[in-house]
C-alpha cells in the first residue's frame, strides 16, 4: 500500500506556494512508483509507492532525489542519467507551473503540473530501494553492463545483449540479483534423477512409436504400388484427356486472340463512323433548317411583290419597265430557288452520308459477331471489308458512285498488321 504523508506536518498554514497548487496535489494525491513498471521481474514490497499531497512535499521529493542521482559517474551511464534527467524535467515544469499560478493562470499551471508528474510517475526508480542502491554501487561499470542487467530485470533475456563481455557480466549479475541462479543450483539430486528417468521413458516411447511408424509407412508404400499398377491405363487415359483438353483450350485462346486482333482493327473505324454519323446528322439538320428558312423567304418575297407592289406590272407602264421588273423578279426568284436547291441537296447528302456511316458501323459489329461465331468464309470476309472501306456516294455529283476496289483491302490490312 502507498504510504501517505500527513498534510498537517508537511504543509503549514503559510505555504510558500499558491493555494491552488496545494489544492491540486491534495485532491489528486499523486502516486509515484518506487520501482519502474518496466522492471517486471523486480519486487520490493517493503518499499511502498510515494503519495504526494502538497506542492512542498513534491518539490522536496524531487530535490532529495536529485542529490542522490547527481553524480559525475552516474551521468556517464545512460540508464542512471535518465533518472536524473527525468527529475530535472519534472523540476522545470513545476517551476513553470508556479509562475503561471502566480499570474492566476490556473489552466496552464495545471497543464505544467501534469507534465511534471508524467515524467516520474511510473518510470522512475526511488533512491531508497535496494535496486537503486545496487545501481549506485555499480555506477563505475560500462553502459553495456547496465543493458545486460536491464534485460533480466525487464524479463526480456537476450533483447539487448551485445557482443561485449560487460553485457554478459551485467546479465549474470541480474540473474544473481533476482536469485535465479540460486534457484537453479538448488535442484536436488532426487529431482535430477527423476528428470533422467522421465527422459529415458520418453526416449523408449519415441523408439516404439518410430517402429510402429516405420511398419505403417512400408505397408502404405506397398498399397500405393499396387494401386499404381492397377491404374496405369487409367492414368494414361487421363493424360490423353488432359492433352486433348489443353489442346482445345489452346485453340480457343488462339481464336480469342484472333478475335481480339480483329476487334482492334475494326474498333477504331467503327468509332470513326459513329462520329461521322453524328456529324452528318447535325449537318443535315442544319442544312434542312437553312432550306426551310430560304423557302419561307421566297414565299414571303412573292407575297410582298403580289400584295404590296401591285403597280410593278401595271398595264399603263411602259413596256421597258415591265420587262425590267419582270427580269428583276425572275433573277431574284431564280437565285433564291437555286440556293434553296443547293441547301436541300446538302441536307439530303448529309442525311445520306449519316445513314451510310451508321450502316458501316453496324456492319463492322456484325462482322465481329460473324468472326466470333466462326460463320464467315474468306470470300465473305473480303466482301464485307471491301464494303466497309469503299468510298461513300455523297449524292452531290452525277455519277458519284462508290467504285469497286481492285485490290483486296483485307489483304492490305493483314499485311500492315503483321508488320
Amino acid at each position: 500500500m502507498a504510504e501517505e504523508v500527513n498534510i498537517a506536518e508537511a504543509q503549514n498554514k503559510f505555504s510558500e506556494y499558491p493555494e491552488e497548487m496545494d489544492k491540486y496535489f491534495a485532491d489528486k494525491k499523486l502516486i509515484i512508483k518506487a520501482i519502474p513498471i518496466r522492471y517486471k521481474m523486480v519486487s520490493e514490497p517493503e518499499f511502498s509507492d510515494i503519495v504526494i499531497t502538497s506542492a512542498k512535499q513534491y518539490i522536496d521529493f524531487i530535490d532529495n532525489e536529485l542529490k542522490f542521482w547527481d553524480d559525475k559517474d552516474t551521468k556517464k551511464i545512460r540508464v542512471l542519467n535518465d533518472y536524473y534527467n527525468k527529475l530535472i524535467s519534472a523540476q522545470n515544469y513545476f517551476n513553470n507551473a508556479k509562475e503561471y499560478y502566480d499570474r492566476n493562470d490556473t489552466n496552464n499551471g495545471r497543464n505544467y503540473l501534469n507534465n511534471s508528474y508524467n515524467y516520474i510517475k511510473s518510470d522512475y526508480l526511488y533512491s531508497k530501494t535496494k535496486l537503486a542502491q545496487f545501481f549506485i554501487n555499480n555506477k563505475t561499470k560500462e553502459n553495456y553492463y547496465f543493458e545486460g542487467l536491464e534485460c533480466v530485470l525487464k524479463g526480456e533475456p537476450g533483447a539487448q545483449i551485445h557482443g561485449y563481455a560487460s553485457s554478459h557480466l551485467g546479465f549474470i549479475e541480474g540473474l544473481n540479483y533476482l536469485k535465479i541462479i540460486e534457484q537453479v543450483q538448488g535442484m536436488t539430486k532426487e529431482g535430477l534423477g527423476q528428470f533422467s528417468e522421465n527422459v529415458k521413458a520418453a526416449s523408449d516411447a519415441y523408439a516404439e512409436l518410430n517402429n510402429r511408424y516405420t511398419v505403417a509407412f512400408h505397408s502404405q508404400e506397398q498399397r500405393i504400388e499396387e494401386i499404381k499398377n492397377k491404374n496405369i491405363e487409367a492414368v494414361k487415359k487421363l493424360e490423353e484427356e488432359s492433352k486433348t483438353y489443353f489442346d482445345q483450350k489452346e485453340k480457343r485462346c488462339a481464336d480469342l486472340e484472333n478475335l481480339y486482333e480483329n476487334k482492334l482493327r475494326i474498333e477504331k473505324p467503327a468509332d470513326y463512323w459513329k462520329q461521322m454519323h453524328n456529324m452528318y446528322s447535325k449537318k443535315g439538320k442544319l442544312w434542312f433548317g437553312f432550306s426551310c428558312g430560304v423557302a419561307i423567304a421566297i414565299v414571303a418575297m412573292l407575297i410582298c411583290i403580289l400584295a404590296f407592289v401591285p403597280n410593278v406590272f401595271d398595264e399603263q407602264s411602259h413596256w421597258f419597265d415591265i420587262l425590267k421588273n419582270s427580269a428583276i423578279v425572275t433573277v431574284v426568284a431564280g437565285v433564291a430557288i437555286y440556293v434553296l436547291r443547293i441547301f436541300v441537296k446538302m441536307a439530303l447528302s448529309s442525311f445520306h452520308l449519316a445513314r451510310d456511316a451508321k450502316e458501316r458501323e453496324q456492319l463492322s459489329y456484325y462482322y465481329l459477331s460473324l468472326i466470333q461465331g466462326k460463320a464467315i468464309t474468306d470470300r465473305e470476309r473480303a466482301l464485307i471489308i471491301n464494303s466497309l472501306f469503299s468510298r461513300s456516294d455523297t449524292g452531290l455529283l452525277k455519277g458519284d458512285a462508290a467504285p469497286a476496289m481492285t485490290t483486296n483491302i483485307a489483304d492490305i490490312i493483314e499485311t500492315v498488321t503483321k508488320k
